[in-house]
């Protein structure tokens, strides 16, 4: 086979040389790295397929594409990079790359190569058939591309692998972006089970796989997930895809969204049952009808809006209205006069707290008492009542009759006492008696009343007396002790009792306690006494008071040292003295009380002017005082000189600014440095990795070829060759993994963590093979995260697992977690050979191991990559572990 290939490094096509002849393909190959001799080979002979690198310091694959293009040369061509972009790719199928090949994965070489000599030769066997040119294959494919994108339904392309971990997404349209949310970066490779969760029907998916494994079309529905988790009901169908030997090679699956259909069809139902229920209560409804005219109460029903459904014939009666004039009008508006009354209050508790009221109450209209009873349900609320009118006028004769005696005791708590004309004690009440501390008032029934005031206040006791005997009042406040000799002071009315000759016969003397109020009379006067010393001694604050025009009212010290002036030069002077000239003319000071005024507090920070002239920053609260009728009395003002809060403030404020520039300045250095470390990772991935892979291939082919020669300790020095360079391949992918999780997108969804552990330990399944392993999973929370790195979180800890159980004969490795209030805990259990804790600080660490390689094999990366992404997630991660004993990994997810 003639093979041309474009490449600039002879190493890589040395080992495409050797990738061949281990395939069994015999091949002359040519290598060119330059347009000139590209198309000088092309001129001189036509290979049966051609090999092309991506980019060349002279030249590129593209450009290489678009010259067999124009030339019409029916060449396969196969791309064999070192690292490929979606971008890449789809220009590369448009012109009419037949295929692509990964440097790293030579071993996919040799069926690529097969494949598109196969497909050549079947279009060149075919009856009549022509291998379409390269042309027309782009423009077919182009116009194949906008028709699918404009189709309004989704179409998903996958690979045809049903096996673990399944089918790939090779293409998605925009229709499919608009209904899950994914766009086509972030689905290329992966599976369509990315669109599965919970809900997603199990049965279905077997069903799927067993069709699209007999080749056969598949459709059908189940409930998917979008990008944001929100769910949606999917109906598709999948058509298998051949090539012309029969072989499925893709899947096309064309997909829509069913959930408002569906929806619909839900509705249609309900509104049919809805119709048979109603049927049924409505000949319920007229059997209760008939039922609710045969009681003697009124009666009526009325809706959630409060309309009337129903009105028998006696609250027709007692209503005044008939049920013609009732039935669908609100109750408010047909008796806007219960709007307010206890009769909306009640039936709107009954309704919002759904209990039953029962109630008495007058309603003015209709001039009539009602007892009422109402019971709510969901759909309204039903009303009893009936006339009590009657009953009502009984009881409010009894109880006029009874009102006087009742005012008398009513009034017991005060020392109510009956007195005869000459003032000689009749009676007095029990609650008087109390108040006196008299345990038995007979003797002193008869003594003179002003007897009891033999102090000071004999004298205003006797002019009372005799203010009542003249139809007068009369009234005093004095001191008297009690029988037991405790000291009281009284508020005492004496008023005459008038006999049916209209002169006084009797006097009522009603003496109140007041002692606890004379005593609150004199602590406020103590206080008001305390509180003006405090005032004169805060030199510190100027506080003084206002009246109502502004003008200074009181003046204490700290006001002569902060504005300047003495008490007797300030008083009665405008508060607008203190405000600079300009404020002044714009009518500040009204402006200032009267928004104390209006909002009850005024307070502000502003320029005030001290009696010399001179002006400072001060901070001011003024305060409108009102007496207990709302009445305004006057303001109180306190005031401080804060100029050095100020100057203080403008500093922190100057030194705020300046710390910000650092910031930014700082900010500026830390977005160099990581885009250095960008190109540094780019550095490691580029120029590292092509060597690595040039010593392993080339020691595994010294390997092949020179090994009869090799003495054993030549033999060993080349194998460690291999497994060095095998090792520094997978310590500077673990480096890079790690490098890149910091400045990696980091996309949070909720996250069924249960299905992120199925599909890890699914893909352990090749390193785990025959050992025994018993899988304990546990209930596992839905939490917010990325996807990608809690998948490789749970890769880490799980495969750390399956290594460290290794000496096992029955490995157990336990999953699930410990929530609390604030964290999903999760963790990772299991039986193998433990660690001692002293070294847990090394644990989390890069390039930390525990362990030799030859014992268990690793980079030390691995758990240095779990603290980083869970401390990107918010979280932390820990361990317990004996030695011998096995080990318990811990971390935690924070819950939103």
């Amino acid at each position: 086979m003639d093979i041309l290939v474009l490449d600039d490094d002879p190493n890589d096509v040395d080992l495409i040389s050797r990738e061949l002849r281990v395939g069994g393909v015999a091949s002359q190959i040519t290598r060119v790295d330059s347009e000139s001799e590209f198309v000088q080979q092309l001129s001189k002979s036509h290979p049966d397929i051609i090999l092309s690198d991506h980019n060349l310091p002279r030249f590129n694959g593209l450009a290489a594409l678009e010259l067999i293009r124009e030339k019409q040369l029916d060449i396969p061509i196969i791309f064999v990079v070192g690292s490929l972009s979606e971008e890449m790719v789809t220009r590369a199928r448009q012109l009419g790359a037949d295929d692509y090949v990964l440097k790293d994965r030579l071993h996919e070489l040799v069926p690529a190569i097969r494949r598109a000599i196969k497909s050549k030769q079947s279009h060149d066997n075919s009856p009549g058939a022509q291998r379409p040119s390269r042309q027309d294959s782009s423009v077919d494919n182009l116009v194949f591309r906008r028709a699918v994108e404009q189709c309004k339904e989704a179409v998903v392309i996958t690979t045809a692998d049903l096996d673990l971990p399944g089918p790939q997404i090779i293409y998605v349209n925009e229709a499919f972006t608009r209904m899950t949310g994914y766009p086509l970066a972030e689905v290329i490779g992966k599976t369509p089970r990315l669109l599965q969760g919970p809900k997603t029907e199990r049965a279905v998916l077997d069903r799927l796989r067993a069709q699209l494994s007999r080749g056969e079309f598949f459709e059908g529905e189940t409930v998917n997930y979008r990008k944001d988790g929100t769910e949606f009901i999917l109906q598709w169908e999948i058509s298998p895809m051949r090539n012309p030997s029969g072989e499925t090679t893709h899947f096309v699956s064309v997909q829509r969204d069913v959930t408002e259909r569906r929806r619909a069809v839900e509705d249609r139902i309900e509104s049919e049952r809805w119709r048979v229920e109603r049927e049924v209560a409505q000949a319920l409804a007229q059997q209760t009808i008939e039922v609710l005219n045969r009681v003697t109460d009124a009666f009526l029903s009325v809706d959630r809006d409060w309309r009337f459904i129903y009105v028998n014939r006696e609250a027709e009666r007692l209503l005044r209205k008939s049920r013609t004039q009732l039935i669908g009008r609100n109750i408010w508006e047909e008796f806007p006069e219960a709007v307010g009354s206890d009769f909306e209050q009640q039936y709107q508790r009954a309704v919002s707290e759904q209990v039953t009221v029962k109630f008495e109450s007058f309603y003015t209209p209709l001039q009539v008492w009602l007892y009422v009873s109402a019971y709510p349900s969901p759909e309204g609320l039903s009303v009893y009542f009936h006339d009590i009118t009657e009953r009502k006028r009984a009881e409010e004769s009894l109880r006029a009759s009874e009102e006087f005696s009742r005012s008398i005791i009513e009034s017991s708590s005060d020392c109510i006492k009956i007195l005869d004309v000459q003032g000689r004690l009749l009676s007095m009440t029990k609650n008087g008696q109390e108040l006196m501390e008299i345990s038995d008032l007979k003797p002193y029934l008869g003594q003179l009343w002003v007897d009891f005031w033999k102090n000071d206040h004999y004298e205003d006791a006797g002019r009372a007396m005799a203010a009542a005997l003249n139809g007068n009042t009369g009234r005093f406040q004095g001191f008297c002790r009690t029988m037991a000799g405790t000291p009281k002071y009284w508020d005492v009315i004496c008023t005459p009792i008038f006999g049916r000759d209209g002169k006084p016969e009797r006097v009522l003397s009603v003496s109140r306690d007041i002692t606890d109020l004379k005593q609150a009379e004199e602590q406020r006067r103590t206080y008001e006494e305390r509180f003006r010393l405090i005032i004169e001694a805060a030199k510190d604050y100027a506080i003084y008071m206002l009246d109502c025009e502004g003008n200074v009212a009181s003046w204490n010290e700290g006001a002569q040292r902060i504005e300047g002036y003495k008490a007797e030069e300030i008083i009665g002077k405008n508060v607008a003295i203190f405000f600079p000239e300009e404020e002044q003319k714009q009518g500040r000071p009204a402006e200032v009380l009267f928004l104390a005024k209006k909002e009850g507090r005024f307070e502000e920070e502003n320029w005030r002017l001290r009696k010399n002239g001179e002006i400072y920053w001060a901070g001011v609260t003024i305060t409108a005082i009102y007496d207990s009728e709302r009445k305004l009395c006057g303001f109180s003002k306190i005031l401080r000189d804060i100029s050095v809060y100020k100057r203080a403030r403008e500093e922190i404020q100057r030194l705020n600014t300046e710390l910000e520039e650092r910031v930014q300045v700082r900010t500026a250095e830390l977005l160099a440095a990581n885009e250095q470390l960008e190109a540094f990772s780019y550095s490691i991935s580029h120029d590292l990795r092509a060597p690595l892979r040039h010593i392993i291939a080339f020691s595994e082919l010294l390997e092949e070829t020179a090994a009869p020669k090799l003495n054993p300790e030549e033999s060993h020095v080349l194998k460690m060759i291999g497994t060095s360079a095998s090792k520094m391949s997978a310590l500077i992918n673990d480096l890079l993994s790690f490098s890149r999780i910091v400045g990696a997108d980091f996309v949070n969804a909720p996250l069924a963590l249960r299905e992120i552990v199925d599909e890890v330990i699914e893909s352990l399944a090749f390193e785990i093979g025959n050992r025994k392993v018993q899988w304990l999973i546990r209930d596992l929370p839905i939490v917010h995260g990325d996807s990608n790195m809690l998948r490789q979180v749970f890769a880490n800890l799980i495969s750390n697992a399956v290594k460290y159980t290794r000496p096992r004969d029955l490995a157990q490795i336990e999953i699930g977690h410990q929530s609390n209030k604030t964290d999903h805990v999760i963790y990772v259990r299991d039986n193998g050979v433990g660690f001692d804790m002293k070294h847990l600080h090394k644990l989390f660490g890069v390039f930390q191991r525990l362990h030799h390689d030859s014992e268990f094999e690793g980079t030390g990366i691995g758990l240095a990559n779990v603290r980083r992404i869970v401390e990107r997630h918010g979280g932390r991660v820990w361990a317990e572990s004996k030695t011998g004993e096995g080990a318990t990994f811990y971390f935690s997810i924070p819950k939103r």
